[in-house]
């Protein structure tokens, strides 16, 4: 009875300072079932009996400390099974978690290739990089309903991948689009400011004359007024007669005696 005891504390001891260590560190959130967690709890928190040996002073404490021993060895196998079964319920949560995230994040991730596949079609600057994309949504197709997480999240990073070079290729082209938009605008309004240059002219124009063009000869027109000069409007304009008399021609006497004279 006491080496059964022994081996059954032995056995017990080692799954609850190994795997059952382990599986005492999973949070609820972790697993798909969280009273899997809870029942692990429960099973860590059983107080396991000390065993004292087979301590006997005579047949009758032989029997007794046997009974003892029995018990004890009935707790540590009873208890190591459903801990174990408690360890076992926990991985098994965490790895059905596991598995059903690697699932939902790679059809999100199907879900946003598609879209960019169909939205990037004649907007990138490499279409190598939609084929790739393409090829990386057929792939992740054939694995997303396995049994595999780490195959599942090695496609959704495959996807991943495909989808940040088309996207950057699909900027590539926005920049150079831009660039060239801004080449041509600028090009525009060069030949706008040298066709108004060749076609300008300029005019001058002054308060005392005016310079003017038009004449068939080529020849300048010159306009002007003078007050006090001399010329020949100047000669032409009839002069007064100091003396008073209008028009008297050669008749007058040129007399200066108040008469007029013919």
């Amino acid at each position: 009875a006491a080496d059964t005891v022994r081996n059954n504390a032995n056995e017990y001891n080692a799954l609850l300072n190994g795997d059952a260590a382990d599986a005492a560190a999973v949070k609820a959130e972790q697993v798909e079932d969280s009273k899997t967690v809870e029942s692990l709890g429960k099973e860590l928190k059983a107080m396991a009996p000390e065993y004292e040996g087979c301590v006997a002073e005579d047949a009758q404490g032989l029997d007794a400390a046997t009974v003892k021993l029995n018990e004890q060895a009935d707790w540590y196998g009873t208890h190591e099974k459903s801990l174990s079964k408690a360890v076992r319920a926990v991985a098994e949560s965490k790895a059905a978690k596991r598995l059903d995230d690697a699932k939902t994040n790679l059809t999100a991730k199907l879900d946003e290739a598609s879209k960019l596949l169909a939205d990037s079609n004649g907007k990138v600057a490499d279409n190598a990089t939609r084929d790739a994309l393409s090829n990386a949504i057929d792939a992740a197709n054939g694995l997303k309903d396995g049994n595999d997480p780490a195959k599942i999240d090695g496609a959704r990073k495959t996807v991943e991948d495909a989808i940040n070079g088309v996207n950057a290729s699909v900027q590539a082209k926005t920049d150079a689009d831009a660039q060239a938009a801004a080449a041509a605008a600028a090009a525009a309004q060069a030949q706008a400011q040298a066709q108004s240059t060749y076609n300008g002219g300029s005019s001058y124009s002054g308060g005392a004359y005016r310079r003017t063009e038009g004449s068939t000869s080529g020849s300048n027109t010159y306009r002007g007024t003078t007050s006090g000069g001399s010329g020949p409007a100047a000669a032409s304009a009839p002069k007064p007669n100091l003396n008073g008399s209008y028009g008297c021609g050669n008749s007058c006497t040129g007399k200066d005696d108040g008469y007029y004279h013919h």
